[in-house]
Formats: structure tokens, C-alpha cells, sequence
């Protein structure tokens, strides 16, 4: 049963990532990140999954593809709560560019490998998901993805804040 349930859970991440390379043509609108971070922390609180944010940004709207951004960091909040107990998310505008960033305190992730993991089905050593389940090794590279998409970068580093791994949106706003 359970060989069957990860089967299951592999094809539908690999559904799910074939599903979002048809979806690059939706227009973008005009959303108040804000409100959509405040939506996903409601919704995260109901599995008791525990973020805080920290961090304001003008009250105003961004040219952005909602479900897009909300999948790439629904993505990098699974993956901080896979690998950390604390989850932290931090938004910002500096230098023309709207951050969203979404931190942790796990073990992080080396820097030599920042490139590798975020190709698509690579995970990185198995004992670091300390029994929440594993991933397929497709959520970095769809937030990748996502945030390419809309002319900015996915950036990986060491937190700062929760001195684990900070994976960060960093989107054009000018």
C-alpha cells in the first residue's frame, strides 16, 4: 500500500508540474501580494502549519499571475515545513524588485548545490526530511519556473532570519 501511495503521490507532483508548463499563457492581473500571503497563511493554520511573516509592502496591486505565484509559494512552504519546524515569510520591495521570501530553520542546503537541486526530480539526501514525508523533487524548480515567468529570479541562501534556508521571489516590479 504504501509503494502504491508514493507511486501515486510521484504522478500526480509530475501531473502537476506537466499541468503548470500548459498554463505559462495565463495574463497576469492585478493583485495585492499582501492579501494573497494573508490567504495562504490562513490556509496553511488549518493543517497546523504554523508562518509568521514579517516585513510590509505598500498597500497596492502588482501585475502578477496569482494562482502562479500561490503555487510557487505554497511550494517553498512545504518545503520549509518538510525540512524545519519554524517558517517564517518576509516580503519586501528593495531595488524595484517585490521579495518574497519565504525562510526556515532546517539544516538548509549547501551552496554548491543550489544549482542541482533546483532541477526537476532532484532531491538531496533523504534523512533530511526528518519523517514529514518526502517530496518528488519538483517544487523548487516549478516556484523556478513560476517566478522566471515573470521576468525574476529564484534565490536560494541561508537565512538570516531563522538560520536555515531562504528561497526567495525576487520579481521585477518596474
Amino acid at each position: 500500500e504504501k509503494d502504491v501511495e508514493d507511486m501515486n503521490f510521484l504522478l500526480n507532483e509530475f501531473l502537476d508540474f506537466a499541468k503548470f508548463e500548459n498554463e505559462t499563457d495565463v495574463p497576469a492581473e492585478s493583485i495585492n501580494p499582501s492579501l494573497l500571503i494573508k490567504d495562504l497563511v490562513e490556509n496553511f493554520s488549518r493543517t497546523d502549519i504554523k508562518i509568521e511573516t514579517v516585513g510590509k509592502i505598500p498597500n497596492i496591486s502588482f501585475k502578477l499571475k496569482p494562482f502562479a505565484i500561490k503555487r510557487a509559494l505554497e511550494n517553498l512552504i512545504n518545503n520549509a515545513n518538510r525540512y524545519g519546524d519554524q517558517i517564517l515569510i518576509e516580503k519586501k520591495i528593495e531595488d524595484n524588485f517585490l521579495i518574497l521570501a519565504v525562510h526556515d530553520d532546517g539544516p538548509g542546503i549547501n551552496e554548491s548545490q543550489h544549482d542541482e537541486v533546483l532541477q526537476p526530480f532532484t532531491r538531496l539526501d533523504p534523512s533530511r526530511n526528518q519523517n514529514k514525508g518526502s517530496g518528488v523533487g519538483l517544487g523548487l524548480p516549478i516556484a523556478k519556473d513560476i517566478v522566471e515567468g515573470h521576468g525574476g529570479v529564484l534565490k536560494l541562501s541561508d537565512s538570516l532570519l531563522l538560520k536555515g534556508l531562504c528561497a526567495s521571489l525576487v520579481i521585477p516590479i518596474g
